[in-house]
């Protein structure tokens, strides 16, 4: 180096020093663990869109083999009838009648359904539940919620221990971060605290699925906590389907005596249901202030 060179370079260097030091510097160059990250990022995001586009593709391959109904209910119903609230009525019969002709596919296409949505993490398996609870009864709409539920949710740990932490960890890392640590401190109760997760509103559901393989939750206690875990809101949303049937077989007369009896007892149902939760928080927070005054 010439003697210019040499004062170039330590003016840059003592520059770039004082601007480190106050905090003043304005760009700095992407570190390759930074691009590494991004591009986990963005091969998970491809990833993701490109399973959910196949799921579109296969709900729409399974719907051109759909079967026709021979029934005068169905006839003349279009689309744009959704929009008219006096057309209610018309679109149940015509549902009713398609369902009872053609039982075996609107049951599998609704399963399906719920697997795919549980599955991608699309949080819209609640009207798929009010659904199912509408077109049959409450023990097979019970059967098939659950085991929606639990495979459904089992298929997402797995499609989110494949490809999913990227996303996880970037959109949602502070709740990850509080998940883990719970799960820590948990880790010997693992059953019971899946439970906990389903019954209480410490997460939603479909962030319980795709973060629990990142925060050490196994597989066997994820299972049985999802099929067992959601059975009391699983049968508030049946019971809703099956409110919501009863009304389209009375014409939706919703001021007749015996709906407003189903609203009441739907109406005491959740109350109830919403008990559940605040006794297992309640019992947690004694279990968890006995164990610290044992340590003190």
């Amino acid at each position: 180096f010439t003697k210019k060179n040499r004062v170039s370079v330590m003016a840059s260097l003592s520059t770039g020093t004082c601007y480190t030091a106050m905090g003043m510097v304005t760009s700095s160059p992407v570190s390759p663990l930074s691009r590494g990250h991004s591009s986990a990022f963005n091969r998970s995001v491809r990833i993701y869109s490109l399973c959910i586009a196949s799921l579109a593709i296969l709900w729409a391959v399974v719907l051109s083999f759909a079967p026709s109904v021979s029934d005068s209910a169905c006839d003349g119903i279009e689309f744009r009838m959704l929009l008219d609230k006096e057309q209610i009525p018309r679109l149940w019969r015509c549902a009713q009648a398609y369902q009872h002709q053609n039982g075996v596919f609107v049951m599998c296409f609704l399963e399906l359904t719920y697997l795919g949505l549980k599955m991608f993490a699309i949080p819209a398996t609640f009207s798929v539940s009010v659904l199912i609870g509408a077109l049959f009864s409450l023990p097979l709409a019970q059967a098939l919620t659950g085991f929606g539920e639990a495979a459904g949710s089992t298929l997402c740990y797995y499609m989110s221990s494949a490809i999913a932490q990227p996303i996880v960890e970037r959109l949602f890392g502070n709740k990850l971060q509080m998940l883990r640590k719970r799960a820590a401190q948990e880790s010997e109760h693992m059953f019971a605290f899946n439970l906990f997760l389903r019954f209480t509103p410490f997460a939603p559901n479909w962030f319980i699925n795709i973060a629990a393989p990142l925060v050490g939750i196994p597989v066997v206690p994820f299972f049985f906590g999802s099929l067992l875990g959601t059975q009391l809101s699983l049968v508030f949303l049946t019971l809703t389907g099956a409110t919501l049937r009863d009304a389209g077989e009375n014409e939706f007369d919703l001021l007749s005596w015996p709906m407003q009896r189903r609203f009441i007892f739907l109406g005491l149902t959740m109350a109830l249901l919403q008990i559940v939760p605040i006794g297992l928080i309640w019992a947690s927070k004694r279990r968890k202030a006995a164990i610290v005054k044992q340590q003190s």
